[in-house]
């Protein structure tokens, strides 16, 4: 400490510390000496709050003389200074300390759009201060809500995010970033979340099932997916991720019925969940009366089998005769029993396969031979059309003996600008038993034509032209059917667009968009070399997707995308991968005919 000798203590003056400081931070206490109080001596002490007292070095230069001294405890610290044994005007004057670093942030875990998240900030063993939060989006402040709860120092936060995504939050404490700020949160959309897969909507008893999530910047932590079995017993299924956004869900049912599947992103259902699954048990269809043979003097006549699938619970039955050359008619007894039906109209080998849930049922397939009346037996058999039957039709009685079944695709979609048709099959039924109407989304109803074709067979057939959902209001001998009306999706493949974005060597990828976003609802498949090469599918919305696949070797890709079984215009599309090259690139331009070739040479 340095001593100088005594003048007036009036002249000696220190303006104070305005501004709080940090703890382990360097203070300077400056202090002015005016006239000849500079020739006087200053004693600067620092108190903590503890009651500790530190002298401090005071150096002079001039008539100004500097203190320094590093505090090391929260709270309220007294800087004395005494000039010739005195204190100054002021003295002891207040020094505010705090530890950006004792403040706590908690509470941000997860967060999805649209729904208030809030945190908390524990600022009370920092000291006195005050705090500011801000919220960035791609660079972008958010608005967010900072209040404290009565005077502990103990604040709530919360902000709405307004889309997916990073967001960056910023907690500063007196102008400094606390402990772990930046705090990075990833945002997710739960209704952007994508479920699919074949044993979403339909599953087998013991066998392993699996369907995909796909969600961006999601763990599989942050997924969760409980299932329901008709007894009410709940169990998780497994969730394994296969790429940064596409997850795997693996489950093995052990009773058939109706499940339901609920799929969570940080604990909020997605998008049309809980999901149905219907659960069957192949192994417990029961087939009774299968026809031995088929007498080559008998043809022209019903030939029928029963149907048991009472005990194998919820599911779709298929039956395929000779590919679906053949066709089957499906008659309901009651409690899911059926009665299949079909008229052989060649003498040759009939083969019946019948599929539940896409299972072979036992004993599938069935051959029936023919057999002539000198017991010849026919073996030919080469029929590849397939053509699938669902026993889920609908019917409307009109006596006991007599039903009427519909049938034909035109009963669920229908295609814009191209006629559409369903059957209506019954003993006896006429033009004049069936009123129809058809109307679209703008209520303008359409022809529909009602003609014949058989004895027992009616043809219904319509157009539609627009994209959107109709209603088919229909009665059947003055007896509405069920549903009534019944909604059918109209759709246009016309409008599903392809967006190259460019080609690949081999081992590159190779990626193109598909956009449905306007050709309504329906069924997107997508193929490269007829299934034979791998291909991933992310969503980019509703109806729009990037189909990625990487090809292996050199040579011609073959693209094809259909939409509920139409191609689509522009394909299929040739993609030539060729190999390496001397020289320069040489590259095709998209053309604008049926048949699209992209040439993507590899880099030399």
């Amino acid at each position: 400490m340095d001593f100088y000798p005594a003048p007036d203590i009036g002249n000696v003056s220190f303006s104070g510390l305005s501004e709080p400081c940090s703890i382990g931070s360097i203070v300077e206490v400056v202090i002015n000496a005016h006239g000849d109080s500079s020739s006087g001596s200053i004693l600067v002490e620092a108190t903590a709050p503890s009651g500790s007292v530190r002298n401090c070095q005071v150096i002079r230069k001039g008539s100004i003389f500097t203190a320094t001294f590093t505090p090391n405890e929260v709270g309220k610290w007294q800087i004395g200074i005494l000039y010739d044994g005195n204190h100054i005007r002021g003295s002891p004057f207040s020094c505010k300390v705090y530890d950006a670093n004792l403040v706590q942030v908690y509470g941000l875990d997860v967060g999805l759009v649209g729904q208030e998240l809030k945190f908390s900030v524990n600022a009370s063993q920092a000291g006195d201060g005050f705090l500011k939060v801000s919220v960035l989006r791609h660079g972008r402040s958010m608005p967010c809500e900072v209040l404290e709860q009565g005077n502990s120092g103990v604040y709530r936060i919360s902000f709405t995010p307004d889309g997916a995504g990073q967001y960056k939050i910023h907690v500063l404490f007196n102008n400094m970033e606390v402990k772990g700020s930046p705090f990075i949160l990833d945002i997710a959309d739960a209704s952007s979340v994508s479920v699919y897969g074949e044993n979403l909507r339909m599953a087998s008893v013991d066998r392993l099932n699996t369907f995909f999530i796909h969600a961006v910047g999601a763990e599989c932590k942050d997924i969760t997916v409980t299932i329901t079995a008709p007894s009410g017993k709940s169990k998780r299924a497994r969730v394994y991720q296969t790429d940064d956004v596409t997850h795997k869900v693996e489950w093995k049912p052990v009773e058939a019925g109706e499940h339901s599947i609920d799929v969570r992103l940080f604990n909020q259902s997605v998008y049309e969940s809980p999901f149905v699954c219907n659960v069957g048990d192949p192994d417990l269809v029961t087939i009774r009366n299968m026809p031995e043979f088929i007498n080559a003097d008998e043809l022209f006549r019903d030939y029928t089998f029963e149907i048991d699938a009472s005990a194998a619970g919820s599911g779709n039955l298929e039956i395929m005769i000779n590919g679906g050359r053949v066709a089957c008619r499906v008659r309901e007894l009651g409690g899911r029993h059926y009665l299949a039906s079909f008229t052989p109209t060649q003498a040759i080998t009939h083969i019946v396969e019948m599929r539940f849930n896409g299972e072979n049922v036992r004993m599938s397939p069935w051959k029936i031979q023919v057999r002539s009346s000198q017991h010849q037996t026919n073996l030919d058999y080469g029929m590849d059309e397939r053509m699938i039957r669902s026993i889920e039709s609908k019917r409307v009685e009109r006596t006991e003996s007599w039903y009427t079944e519909l049938s034909g695709i035109g009963l669920q979609r229908a295609s814009v600008g191209k006629p559409t048709t369903f059957e209506i099959t019954g003993n006896g039924i006429t033009e004049s038993d069936v009123q129809a109407r058809i109307y679209g989304p703008d209520v303008i109803d359409l022809p529909i034509s009602i003609y014949r074709r058989g004895d027992h067979k009616l043809i219904c057939e319509y157009v539609i032209n627009k994209v959107g959902d109709y209603n088919l209001e229909m009665a059947i001998c003055g007896k509405k059917i069920d549903p009534y009306p019944l909604v059918i999706s109209g759709y246009s493949a016309e409008s599903v667009k392809i967006e190259p974005l460019g080609g690949g060597t081999p081992g590159q990828p190779v990626q193109f968009i598909v956009d449905a976003v306007d050709a309504g609802k329906g069924q997107l498949e997508i193929s490269i070399n007829q299934g034979k090469v791998p291909n991933n599918v992310q969503m980019q919305g509703a109806g729009r997707c990037l189909v990625t696949f990487i090809p292996q070797y050199p040579g011609k890709y073959v693209i094809d995308v259909t939409f509920n079984g139409e191609q689509v215009q522009g394909c299929p599309i040739r993609v030539d991968i060729l190999p390496k090259q001397v020289g320069q690139n040489i590259s095709t331009p998209i053309l604008s005919q049926q048949t699209t070739t992209i040439t993507s040479p590899s880099s030399g």
